[in-house]
């Protein structure tokens, strides 16, 4: 019962895709970054490099199979797990950084355990990047290769020396020219021949640097962001590093298209323009250019705040006696309209928020309604679908709801946010977690469930107050659930003096977890804190009890089911998971649990947070003496009330500002609150 919609919500972002652009494209991805050499210097930043890029591509869409700090055997794991994912894979994607090198015209990949005392070693302690090469061409699609391997290394002096002086010549400076396949384009850090630099004093190398700058662009076609991350390299190292491409794409690519597309998905910026660019509030627009200052839409946003202001200084005519607004009569029903996935894969959870907003509503009737006057529910179904969110939301306000409980899923309440608020109309969301949300910076939208993030929050407040001084790792399995809240909490660690000892990820196809295990016993580790979901928790806790291995995990509340304690078996005994509190047991929620229970359904916190919500817009608009928007959002922001969930309070932005959570123990067959 605490899984609730961000569970929900990562179920839907992996079948729909995380990022609306990608949605009609598989992208597939391998990341890794060698420093820590064992027979050589270290290299700063490899690692710190891969790991930002495979968090970006992550956030772009990307299936990410990532490694830092590789031996032979290791890379030789990962470029198998990527291969088993190219299958159908429309767009694949290589990054490496770290030491590589060229010989006879050939490209190669030094993994950290490399020793490279002769020429033969190549075949055996190197990885030919053709090799790469030839399994993204197997099938059409868009292949990307991006290497930041071009690093002046000691490897080349050690076959350079056991070549001789004739055939060492065959050994090149920095990479060759490789010849890209039909639908392939290959991004070198640096012209062929020629050698990258590492990064000095920097946590990226300046070719990593810029791609991180640049790839996110909304609109901006691949060739021409590899144009402003050749300029901004080359004024970063003063003209010393130039890098290069070949290309034989057959079509346009982009990371991230067009916003202004239908397909594309809505960036923060638009959502924020759109909500306001047909208001005639002077502070919307000052807003607008207050936030985003080098926004798309400045000029446009000037333009309307002049005008706007030119307006405000005409003097203005009186009307005689003017008309008051037609009030509708007391008594006249006041409609909400409680918004989710009433059909579909999700419709239970639906059903659910039905029930408990015609719960709410018969309760407020019965004490006299909302400033005298009854309420109606209206009941709409989205599906969970953005695209229908946005629809059925039209359709909410045209019928003229004086407020709406939904949506369900983030990214249908995200859709629909704008519409609303556009419109005046309060939502308060039940369900819906994903932290961008409230981040959009509109006053309409608040939720009574705490944001994703606050999860990672507690969960490091724990582990300081219980395992402080224990060797920490933090593990995810890729997906923007599991990097978002692995990132958090590591933030958190670090603000309160913790560091983390080992930073780990995993695919979610993953089986065999032994080399993650390896390094997680050699390092001493007694607490893993896991990003993501039963399957594979269950068989990381399973593989390293069978070694004699026995840490601490705790997970998010993506392995709160009993599908981890079946897979896991007795090693799921004693694992900890973070998850909402278990609003049933609060004594504010007993008669409604009671009422549910009489009717054959056992609550949950769908119900129950449902619930709260319809009770949060029913005391605000009482207080407010008012159904005017404005009146009742003051309230939602200054006041706190009573609710089934306990007291609550909402932030400036929309936040409960409570915080939820509790910590849950695996005990006896079932998740039990600690």
């Amino acid at each position: 019962m605490w899984r609730r919609a961000r569970l929900l919500l990562v179920v839907a972002i992996l079948s729909l895709g995380a990022t609306p652009w990608a949605r009609a494209e598989s992208r597939v991805a391998l990341v890794i970054g060698n420093s820590a050499y064992q027979h050589a210097p270290a290299l700063d930043n490899p690692r710190n490099d891969a790991e930002a890029i495979a968090a970006s591509l992550n956030r772009l869409g990307f299936s990410v199979v990532k490694g830092v700090d590789l031996t032979k055997s290791e890379m030789e794991k990962k470029i198998k797990a990527f291969s088993n994912q190219l299958n159908g894979a429309q767009v694949a994607l290589v990054y490496y950084a770290g030491h590589g090198l060229q010989v006879s015209g050939e490209n190669y990949l030094i993994p950290v355990d490399a020793k490279l005392e002769d020429e033969t070693d190549l075949h055996f302690e190197a990885v030919d990047v053709s090799i790469l090469l030839e399994l993204m061409e197997r099938q059409r699609r868009t292949s990307l290769v991006f290497l930041d391997a071009c690093r002046d290394n000691p490897f080349a002096q050690n076959l350079a020396r056991s070549m001789g002086a004739g055939r060492s010549t065959s050994l090149g400076r920095g990479l060759a020219i490789t010849e890209a396949g039909i639908g392939t384009l290959i991004a070198f850090a640096t012209q062929p021949g020629n050698i990258a630099l590492d990064g000095v004093a920097t946590k990226h190398s300046p070719f990593t640097a810029a791609l991180l700058e640049h790839i996110a662009t909304p609109g901006l076609e691949i060739r021409q962001m590899l144009s402003r991350v050749r300029g901004s390299v080359i004024d970063a190292t003063g003209g010393k590093q130039v890098p290069w491409d070949h290309s034989s794409l057959t079509g346009d690519f982009y990371f991230v298209p067009q916003p202004a597309t239908p397909s594309a998905a809505p960036t923060l910026e638009a959502l924020f323009w759109d909500s306001i660019k047909e208001s005639r509030s002077q502070s919307d627009f000052q807003s607008y250019l207050d936030r985003f200052p080098n926004g798309t839409f400045v000029d446009l946003a000037r333009t309307r705040l002049a005008e706007l202001k030119q307006t405000a200084q005409q003097p203005q005519v009186a009307t005689a006696n003017p008309e008051p607004a037609p009030q509708p009569p007391r008594g006249t029903p006041v409609t909400l309209a409680v918004i989710g996935p009433m059909s579909g894969d999700y419709s239970k959870f639906g059903d659910q928020l039905k029930k408990a907003a015609d719960i709410a509503v018969a309760d407020i009737n019965s004490a006299g309604g909302v400033l005298g006057r009854p309420l109606a529910l209206t009941v709409l179904d989205d599906r969970c679908e953005p695209g229908r969110a946005e629809s059925v939301a039209q359709d909410a306000v045209k019928a003229g709801v004086a407020a709406v409980i939904g949506h369900f899923c983030s990214q249908a309440s995200i859709s629909a946010a704008k519409i609303y608020a556009a419109k005046g109309v309060v939502q308060i969301s039940p369900a819906s977690s994903n932290p961008l949300l409230t981040e959009l910076g509109l006053s309409s939208i608040f939720r009574v469930v705490p944001r994703d993030d606050r999860q990672g929050d507690f969960a490091a407040y724990y582990i300081v107050k219980q395992y402080s001084g224990v060797p920490i790792a933090i593990v995810h399995d890729q997906s923007s659930y599991g990097v978002d809240l692995a990132e958090r909490v590591k933030k958190e660690l670090a603000n309160d003096g913790v560091e983390v000892a080992l930073e780990e990820s995993y695919t979610d196809r993953q089986k065999d977890f032994s080399g993650l295990l390896s390094k997680l016993k050699s390092a001493g580790i007694q607490v893993i804190y896991l990003g993501g979901f039963p399957q594979a928790a269950a068989a990381i806790i399973r593989q390293a009890w069978e070694t004699g291995y026995h840490p601490q995990l705790i997970g998010s509340d993506g392995i709160g089911t009993t599908e981890f304690g079946s897979l896991a078996g007795e090693a799921a005994h004693g694992a900890l998971m973070t998850a909402e509190i278990d609003a049933s047991s609060k004594p504010e929620a007993a008669a409604v649990v009671a009422r549910l229970r009489a009717q054959g359904q056992e609550s949950t916190d769908y119900e129950l947070f449902t619930y709260a919500a319809v009770q949060v817009w029913a005391q605000a608009t009482q207080s407010a003496g008012s159904l005017e928007t404005k009146k009742i959002i003051a309230v939602l922001k200054s006041q706190s009330f009573k609710t089934v969930l306990g007291p609550l309070a909402f932030d400036a932005k929309g936040d409960v500002t409570s915080l939820l959570f509790q910590m849950y123990v695996w005990n006896d067959g079932a998740w039990r609150p600690q």
